[in-house]
């Protein structure tokens, strides 16, 4: 019964999706953690933590931390670390879910409430959220008795792209005060971004707020950044003991200006530990005496970035630079502006290949691009496996004509304009009636091996399919008769639900269409969405 119950199985801090991400040092964050811990055991402490800060201060980070905790406690009844970079990670939809799916695996008691809720209402994740909230877990969890606090760790709330529901969330969430047998508690990591801050405000009697800018974080910091560049040693031996040096340490922790991100990034461009000490060195000294004159950086004047802002120009320079002339930097510059600004505006990550394809270039040129970046992204050794940004700082750097050198600055419209151009082609070259040659009109999608549909639906096919639509309305192009639109609808319409239906996603094409129509104005245009609507 319970595996009728969507989840998303990427959403745990425990999951392969979070596996190898950074936990805290040991006798780093030390009293913030105390005050975690404190607040959870705390019988009449305020429902909900919420520890926010700008990005790159470390939420995530400590939000692993406290879910590896809890979970070591067994008390840890369920996370959901939202991402951007996932689509299903992303949104609300499969939040209550998901947290009702690992609930019933935390606890054999709730696991038979749910199944009896599920038993009387299959369609229950189809029902709107507050019923999903009470049915999926408030009612279940009545039928719960725990000696201790159960937490629930909810990271990253700033990266949902459902901002008008997190209000409702919150407000949902806090009606767990009110259960008889369950301590139930909920630690919240988010930006203060001015629609979470409402909701916070909303509830504040409920809340319990921690700022990680009223934190002195500089001794973490060093302590960090000492681990990290010590770690040298392991690896290269013959490294001067003291490398690189208390001074070079207090350094590189002032310019962090309270930033893990900073100290991180610095620590992973500086080299890899298997780097001889002269290139090590090299790129110390070149964190250490940058200056955002000198590197013409445009930095906004906010001293919360401008240190970020000048190592990230520091970085993107070094890429493009060696024993080149200006004609090939120049295309080493164009190369970078084309493959990272797709990259940062997927909506899902993608393989280099299918990035390569996506942008019209050989791979190589992706792997040569990609192979001086590896301190702001994951590249993983496979092809097969999707390049990632390790934090999202460095896309809004890119995006940010007043942070970033007109050289490297990436136009956000142009940029999905450029993607939604690449998906309309690929589909149009690719999509046909029965694709993937199925014997018979009635036959299932899940008869096919996944195998088999990639074959049919590469990686770069299935992301056009989802996505165009999305890349299309973030371009802010004008629908028009006769557009590519209009042409592809027109010609193109039942292959491309056809495809979506086989990779599991036509309802994610009915709500794109859906989106889309409500931006046409134009007669010719509309009347091709009343006959989709009619036909759906």
């Amino acid at each position: 019964m319970l595996n009728e119950l969507p989840h998303v199985v990427d959403a745990a801090a425990q999951s392969k999706f979070n596996e190898g991400k950074p936990t805290c040092l040991d006798a780093t964050r030390v009293d913030l953690l105390h005050r975690i811990e404190t607040w959870a055991n705390d019988a009449h402490g305020k429902y909900l933590f919420w520890l926010n800060g700008m990005a790159g201060t470390g939420k995530s980070t400590i939000a692993r931390t406290v879910a590896r905790r809890f979970d070591n406690q067994e008390r840890l009844g369920a996370s959901f670390f939202f991402s951007r970079d996932k689509e299903d990670l992303s949104t609300t939809s499969q939040l209550f879910s998901t947290i009702a799916y690992q609930l019933a695996n935390f606890s054999p008691t709730f696991k038979r409430a749910i199944s009896q809720a599920i038993q009387k209402e299959r369609d229950i994740t189809r029902l709107a959220t507050s019923t999903q909230w009470k049915q999926l877990i408030l009612q279940p969890l009545e039928a719960c008795k725990f000696q201790h606090s159960i937490i629930i760790v909810i990271d990253a709330l700033d990266e949902c792209k459902d901002g008008a529901a997190v209000g409702d969330i919150l407000r949902l969430l806090t009606q767990a005060k009110g259960l008889s047998n369950v301590r139930l508690r909920v630690c919240v990591t988010a930006r203060p971004e001015s629609h979470i801050r409402q909701s916070f405000d909303d509830l504040h009697e409920s809340v319990y707020r921690v700022n990680l800018h009223d934190i002195d974080a500089d001794n973490d910091i060093s302590n960090f950044v000492r681990h990290e560049l010590k770690e040298a040693q392991k690896e290269r031996p013959s490294l001067d003991a003291d490398w690189p040096g208390e001074e070079s340490v207090k350094d590189l922790t002032q310019r962090a200006n309270g930033l893990f991100i900073y100290a991180a990034t610095a620590c992973r461009f500086i080299g890899p530990r298997t780097s001889p000490r002269r290139v090590r060195q090299q790129r110390l000294s070149l964190i250490l005496n940058a200056g955002g004159d000198r590197l013409g950086a445009k930095t906004s004047g906010r001293s919360s970035t401008q240190e970020l802002d000048i190592m990230y120009t520091q970085i993107v320079t070094q890429s493009v630079a060696g024993d080149y002339d200006e004609d090939e930097k120049e295309m080493m510059t164009e190369d970078f502006r084309l493959i990272v600004g797709t990259l940062i505006n997927l909506q899902e990550p993608l393989p280099a290949a299918a990035i390569g394809e996506l942008c019209s270039v050989e791979v190589y040129r992706v792997n040569d691009t990609f192979r001086h970046l590896h301190s702001i992204l994951a590249v993983p050794e496979s092809q097969e496996s999707p390049v990632r940004l390790l934090h999202f700082s460095f896309a809004e750097f890119l995006l940010d004509k007043r942070r970033c050198p007109d050289r490297f600055w990436i136009d956000d419209k142009e940029a999905h304009q450029y993607l939604f151009d690449s998906s309309i082609q690929h589909m149009r070259k690719s999509l046909r009636r029965n694709i993937c040659s199925l014997h018979t009109p009635g036959a299932l999608a899940s008869e096919l091996q996944s195998s088999s549909i990639l074959q049919c639906l590469p990686a770069k096919i299935q992301y056009a399919c989802r996505y165009w639509i999305q890349h299309f309305r973030r371009s802010e192009s004008r629908l028009v008769d006769n557009c590519q639109v209009h042409k592809f609808l027109q010609k193109n319409l039942l292959h491309w639900l056809e495809a979506l239906s086989l990779i599991g996603k036509t309802s994610e094409g009915v709500l794109a269409i859906t989106s889309l129509e409500s931006t046409v104005t134009v007669s010719n245009c509309r009347s091709v969405f009343k006959g989709i609507s009619a036909n759906m």
